[in-house]
């Protein structure tokens, strides 16, 4: 299948790749799951960090740490769990607070970045380069954003804010790493008399070659690295006072080519996946003169991505399959603000069809009305969510299936005074409670509902949507200040959870198992200490979970752990920085056991890590004689090498080493 926006920019990226990239020996490529992502969408989303079960991960922070993907940045999250299956270059997947991965929305600034294929993404594969923050939103959050976020939703919000000055300004990084991996980023941006343009290049490419141990021998992983490459354009057009009062316009493209390595059991060292694509998306923001404070936001975007797979050398015999996903999306979001109170009503739809040389053409639409409102005080405010999604009939679906959801959260924000001395002036704290409570679902994804029936697994078309409810209190102390406290407990119930089981004939299929409940309390916090008069400061941060994430079907798996959900897990951090730009992060993060059977039978084994990271700038910050400033970064993971195991039949790359420069003008 040829599909012409992605055919038309291949040139263009592999140039892109070959001039960012360090020049490197050729060597054997990495295994890689679900779609490759290029984060440049603009129309940045309100921060919502202060909301109960909504937490914020500052990207630049995350960079100073040596972190270099959204799965690195994630490690340090309360509730989060990153699952490798290799090297921080090989595919990883994430849950939220003993999740499964496919109950887990991903977002790129708003907009769903999850499809119906596989309902997976790769976050390994997301690039920290364009991002400004991280939004996590805890809990059923299908209200919010759509089809899917049964478990939350992990918004990826782009640094783009069409606001540059007049001259060209730019942001460049190179980054190598001990496993032969090389990272490159270049993004310009210069403003317009009525708007502004960003052009953005970056391309990766890694031998990902290294050597484990396994019954005490030596192994070494091939076909495990790869390359890939991203180009994006955007722009903004305002124009004050009119109707249309503002036009923005982003278009992307990406290729990625990588090995597929298989599993220790079964490795490979031909197999080869190939995804590219190319995206766009138009917001056009209307201001009616009648209504002063009515926004009118209309929003489209279009995509269309080819993915081919083949392996001579999967055990049960040799495999190529090729697909094309083409995805639509519309949305029409009136919103007036009047005093305090915010109230939006969208009306949202999503297409998505899938060619597919095992899945066969299918395709899902969905329409929904999405109601939401948000009032706040000045101690009191409140957010109210309510969706009725419609999956439209299609070839495999002969009715309408009508999906309702909402999300009901409240915040009380009051100060308390503590006072230094008998005539100190007294200082405000914010103390912060917060209570929400929320209902989402996931619907079936096509791999699912319609695995082509082989010796060893089938779909089940028959399957219905998960559905989840929860509930979640928290406090907070000081979380407007450099130093705070969060607090958090947790209730999500799961229903008609989707599971793989070996059928009559011995062949794996899914299956509506039954029931699951997820109980829970996490904390994080952070302490800010100035040292003194001098112009360094020190910082600690901790994160920590306690989960019981537990299977409520009858019969043997009843009252037992869902697989791969940790009991516990946490971290610890300390950094020391200078106002001059030096800093130096250490961190410890930690995980507890984890079954890997339904059973829990067989068990992953708790580990460990150490990671350190070092910023050293070559000009000074602020400095007004000269426009360009530069810094080193260097970054240790697994500083002690341990030969933790993440994923059963995975292997643990040990110890990676990355130094990178970056350059601002």
């Amino acid at each position: 299948m040829n599909v012409t926006p992605v055919g038309t920019v291949r040139t263009l990226i592999t140039f892109a790749v070959m001039v960012c990239a360090v020049p490197m020996s050729a060597g054997a490529e990495e295994k890689v799951v679900a779609e490759p992502i290029t984060v440049i969408i603009t129309a940045p989303a309100p921060d919502r960090g202060a909301r109960p079960g909504v937490l914020v991960i500052d990207a630049s922070t995350a960079r100073q740490r040596g972190d270099r993907t959204v799965a690195d940045a994630l490690e340090r999250a309360p509730g989060v769990v990153i699952q490798r299956t290799g090297s921080r270059f090989e595919p990883v997947t994430v849950r939220l607070r003993g999740s499964s991965a496919e109950q887990v929305l991903v977002l790129v600034d708003g907009r769903r970045l999850s499809d119906s294929r596989s309902g997976l993404v790769d976050l390994a594969r997301m690039s920290l380069e364009g991002v400004d923050r991280v939004e996590i939103t805890q809990g059923p959050s299908t209200a919010l954003h759509g089809v899917g976020g049964a478990a939350g939703t992990i918004n990826i919000i782009s640094s783009r804010q069409h606001a540059p000055s007049a001259e060209w300004a730019g942001l460049g990084r190179l980054t190598v790493g001990s496993l032969g991996e090389q990272r490159a980023a270049l993004s310009l941006d210069r403003g317009l008399e009525s708007g502004s343009v960003s052009i953005s290049v970056s391309g990766v490419t890694s031998r990902n070659s290294y050597s484990y141990e396994r019954n005490g021998e030596t192994i070494q992983r091939v076909n495990a690295g790869g390359t890939e490459g991203s180009v994006g354009v955007g722009g903004e057009w305002i124009m004050p006072g009119a109707l249309l009062e503002r036009i923005a316009l982003d278009v992307d493209a990406h290729i990625s080519d990588r090995g597929s390595p298989g599993t220790i059991e079964f490795p490979s060292e031909n197999g080869r996946l190939v995804d590219q694509g190319g995206d766009a998306s138009l917001r056009l923001d209307l201001q009616p003169a009648f209504v002063f404070s009515l926004q009118f936001p209309v929003e489209a975007s279009v995509g269309v991505r080819e993915r081919s797979f083949a392996d001579p050398d999967l055990v049960v015999g040799e495999s190529e399959q090729l697909a094309t996903l083409t995805t639509f999306a519309a949305s029409v979001a009136p919103q007036i603000d009047w005093n305090r109170l915010s109230v939006a009503v969208p009306l949202e739809w999503n297409g998505e069809w899938l060619d597919d040389s095992g899945l066969d053409q299918r395709s899902r639409a969905t329409i929904a009305l999405a109601p939401r409102a948000y009032w706040e005080g000045a101690q009191l405010d409140g957010e109210a969510a309510g969706r009725v999604e419609a999956v439209l009939p299609n070839d495999d679906q002969s009715i309408t299936r009508l999906l309702p959801s909402g999300r009901l959260g409240v915040g009380w924000t009051l100060p308390l005074q503590r006072a230094r001395g008998a005539n100190a002036t007294r200082a405000a704290v914010p103390l912060r409670l917060g209570m929400v409570g929320a209902t989402g679902y996931r619907l079936p994804t096509f791999s699912e509902l319609f695995w082509p029936a082989g010796p060893f697994a089938v779909g089940d078309p028959g399957l219905d949507p998960e559905y989840s409810v929860g509930a979640e209190i928290e406090i907070r102390v000081g979380f407007e200040t450099a130093t705070h406290l969060r607090v958090s407990g947790f209730w999500t119930e799961y229903q008609n959870l989707i599971q793989w089981w070996p059928g009559p004939d011995q062949r794996w299929r899914p299956r509506n198992t039954g029931d699951a409940r997820v109980l829970g309390v996490e904390a994080s916090s952070q302490l800010l200490v100035p040292l003194g008069l001098s112009p360094w400061t020190t910082a600690a941060t901790m994160h920590a979970a306690a989960i019981s994430a537990t299977d409520q079907s009858s019969g043997v798996t009843n009252g037992k752990q869902l697989p791969y959900r940790a009991r516990a897990q946490g971290g610890f951090g300390a950094n020391l920085r200078h106002e001059a730009g030096y800093r130096f992060d250490l961190s410890t993060r930690w995980v507890g056991a984890r079954p890997v059977t339904a059973q829990n039978t067989v068990w992953i084994d708790p580990y460990i890590t150490i990671d350190a990271a070092l910023v050293v700038p070559l000009s000074p910050r602020g400095s007004e004689s000269s426009r360009v400033s530069a810094a080193l970064i260097g970054s240790v993971h697994n500083l002690l090498d341990q030969p933790f195991v993440d994923t059963r039949f995975q292997p643990n790359p040990g110890r990676e080493v990355t130094l990178g420069m970056e350059v601002r003008w």
